[in-house]
């Protein structure tokens, strides 16, 4: 080896020069030579000192999720390969290096290309490292006979016989360079991102693991549905908190782009943190080491919008599991919503679209009107209206929900506005209950007519049932919603169309006092009177007026019947 003292040196009966603890030959002159040193019990094979990972070595991690423990296969997922520098590693609570078979030495100038941590205590790479042609081995001297001789032909070896830390620091002293004192306990590598990405890829392995009982194999092409994908956030927050814990940095990099829920955060970390990806038919499959690395070293490539992608399809997912088979996604009523928005309070656990922020800026305070703007954007509910305009009842929009995941202000404050004045008045008007006749003056203007004009015909069933209506808008009045952002005509929460469509559906579930009429007035008189005692306005933009009419026909039917009879009694 160029450079290095054999004055003295011993060799056994074969020629092979030993290095022993009482050997050591101090230089005249240091040099500033530095050697990578690595002591191991894995001789390197093809002259590869190889990391834990490229040796697909594994462990086992236990488990649990509810009463069930397992023990978990996983993969070391140890990139890194460790070397001290000009001195060897002494041993502490998490090793043993004392009497490591192979002890290797290579200088450091010969891996220029190479990136290591600059602690000389633990002085690391990513991936494992090839020898130069310089690297030489002291190998225990009882394990010589194991060495390959195409090794020895290739680099330099010799045997160490005694104190391991009095041989290393012989070797460098025949090489004129000296001892780096160094501190074999820092903590360099735990801080590492390297560190995190080995404890967040082990942990993710044993989960897999205890949800497909041990027959996941690192590598294997793992594909995953939305379900799959719930039983393993849950086993995650079950054992590790939703990688909170195992990437601190990640929650604050969350918090800095404005994810401030905490439960929002933990299933954003939880798809980071496993490396979830989404293909074109909506399959989920892991991302490999080297992509889950480099989101840790750089939170900045990971992309917020494939996540919230990704959790919107949660969302969504969780939204469907409560509806029943048979509900018609395509088409339902204010009663369907008023029964989803019911469990949607007693079940969802999915965190929610909105923010508090957007709330802020909308200047809206009231509660259950947030919650019920939580619910209607969480699912994606809209208004649905006919060809001509006409409205016809509620649908679902799953893109609403990836919309407003990604920019609240995609959501559309008036339709919400306009499906809570709907469920408010679905509220009051589902309740048996006499219906409140008190003077009210008008409250709302519908152009050239108002609502308290149905008032002075309440003794017509058609209008008086219109109290239940009128009632919800004052109570509508007093919240932070404000009456006046309802019924507004150019740019309506509710739309004429919607209102006809109240005023029908409250025709069939009340009974008032009779309309009554002049015991000489035919039928079609009682009814044209009839129609022209509702405001012309209101009557045409009634949705359903097949259904009013019928309403009204039968109304007439029963004032001329009772107009029949006062008219015999006055007879007799």
């Amino acid at each position: 080896m160029q450079g290095f003292d054999y004055t003295n040196i011993i060799r056994d009966s074969n020629g092979v020069p030993i290095i022993d603890e009482n050997s050591d030959v101090t230089p005249s002159e240091f040099n500033d030579k530095k050697f990578l040193v690595h002591c191991t019990d894995y001789f390197p094979k093809d002259g590869i000192i190889c990391s834990k990972y490229d040796t697909k070595s594994e462990g086992y991690v236990n488990v649990s999720y509810g009463k069930i423990m397992k023990s978990c296969r996983t993969m070391n997922h140890r990139h890194t390969v460790h070397f001290t520098l000009n001195a060897k590693v002494e041993s502490h609570e998490f090793g043993n290096w004392d009497t490591k078979k192979y002890i290797l030495f290579d200088p450091l100038d010969n891996h220029k290309d190479i990136s290591f941590n600059q602690d000389p205590g633990d002085y690391f790479c990513y991936g494992s490292l090839p020898l130069s042609s310089d690297a030489v081995l002291l190998v225990r001297e009882d394990c010589y006979d194991d060495i390959p001789s195409s090794f020895i032909s290739k680099f330099k070896v010799f045997k160490y016989r005694g104190n391991s830390s009095e041989c290393v620091k012989s070797f460098l002293h025949r090489s004129g360079t000296d001892v780096i004192d160094i501190n074999s306990k820092t903590p360099g590598h735990t801080q590492s991102f390297e560190y995190r990405q080995e404890k967040i890829l082990k942990d993710r392995d044993a989960m897999i693991n205890f949800y497909k009982d041990n027959t996941y194999t690192y590598g294997d092409d793992l594909k995953l549905a939305i379900n799959d994908l719930e039983c393993l956030y849950n086993i995650d927050c079950h054992n590790f908190g939703s990688g909170i814990l195992s990437n601190v940095f990640l929650p604050e990099y969350l918090l800095s782009k404005g994810v401030t829920d905490i439960e929002e955060q933990k299933f954003m970390c939880f798809l980071a943190n496993f490396g979830i990806k989404k293909s074109q038919d909506g399959i989920y499959s892991l991302k490999d080491d080297d992509e889950i690395l480099g989101n840790i070293k750089d939170n900045d490539t990971i992309s917020l919008d494939e996540l919230n992608d990704i959790r919107a399809d949660f969302i969504l997912y969780q939204r469907d599991k409560m509806i029943p088979e048979e509900f018609n996604k395509d088409m339902f009523k204010i009663s369907d919503v008023s029964n989803m928005y019911n469990s949607y309070k007693e079940n969802y656990k999915t965190s929610h679209v909105l923010k508090d922020e957007y709330f802020k800026e909308q200047e809206i305070e009231d509660l259950e009107f947030k919650n019920f703007y939580q619910f209607v954007t969480d699912f994606g509910i809209k208004r649905s209206f006919d060809e001509n305009g006409m409205f016809v009842g509620f649908t679902f929009d799953d893109s609403l929900v990836k919309q407003s995941i990604l920019d609240n202000s995609k959501v559309d404050l008036n339709s919400v506005k306009s499906i809570y004045a709907f469920y408010n008045f679905y509220k009051r008007s589902s309740k048996e209950e006499v219906l409140r006749e008190k003077d009210i003056e008008p409250v709302i203007d519908l152009s050239s007519y108002t609502i308290g004009d149905l008032f002075k015909y309440k003794n017509l069933k058609a209008c008086s049932k219109m109290f239940d209506l009128t009632d919800t808008i004052i109570d509508l009045t007093n919240s932070s919603i404000g009456a006046e952002n309802y019924l507004v005509y150019g740019n309506p929460v509710i739309t004429e169309s919607e209102l006809g469509f109240m005023i029908s559906n409250t025709l069939k579930n009340k009974t008032v006092d009779k309309f009554s009429v002049p015991s000489d007035m035919n039928a079609n008189e009682a009814l044209e009177k009839l129609k022209k005692m509702l405001p012309e306005r209101l009557y045409s933009t009634i949705s359903r007026e097949h259904e009013l009419n019928e309403a009204l026909k039968q109304e007439v039917d029963d004032a001329m019947k009772l107009a029949d009879v006062k008219k015999d009694s006055a007879s007799l």
